[in-house]
């Protein structure tokens, strides 16, 4: 907006008809990096503000998108921490019941759950790593 009240200013000044011939004019606001159309004048430097606006709002947008990204990677993390955490629990709750144990098949009941549920938990990790390379 600056720079087109000042590219106004210019031209106003150089094309006033006392000043200079018209293609004078033209010429010195070229060389001050002014160009011409046929729709107005505008300063070079304005064509690069416009591109650059341009990729600023494409870099805003993809800002969101990764902001997105990375909310949606912590709240998969969160949710299998929390699988983990409980199966941590149910691990420990199933080797104190192994310690109590008076009979072979609740042994081999309890050693198969304890087993599957270490199972469980190397995959929820497993899970996680993949989740941290993406």
């Amino acid at each position: 907006m600056v720079l087109r009240k000042l590219t106004c200013c210019l031209l106003l000044t150089f094309l006033h008809p006392a000043f200079l011939l018209a293609d004078e004019t033209e010429d010195l606001l070229r060389d001050r990096g002014v160009r011409i159309s046929s729709n107005g004048a505008m300063l070079v430097e304005e064509l690069q503000l416009t591109r650059d606006m341009r990729e600023v709002t494409q870099l805003q947008r993809n800002i969101v998108s990764a902001d997105k990204r990375f909310e949606e990677y912590k709240r998969a993390v969160a949710i299998l921490d929390g699988q983990i955490a409980t199966l941590n629990r149910r691990s420990t709750l199933l080797n104190s019941q192994l310690a109590n144990v008076t009979n072979v098949a609740s042994n081999n009941r309890l050693v198969g759950a304890i087993n599957a549920n270490d199972g469980l938990i190397r995959l929820a990790y497993q899970k996680k790593e993949q989740l941290a390379k993406i």
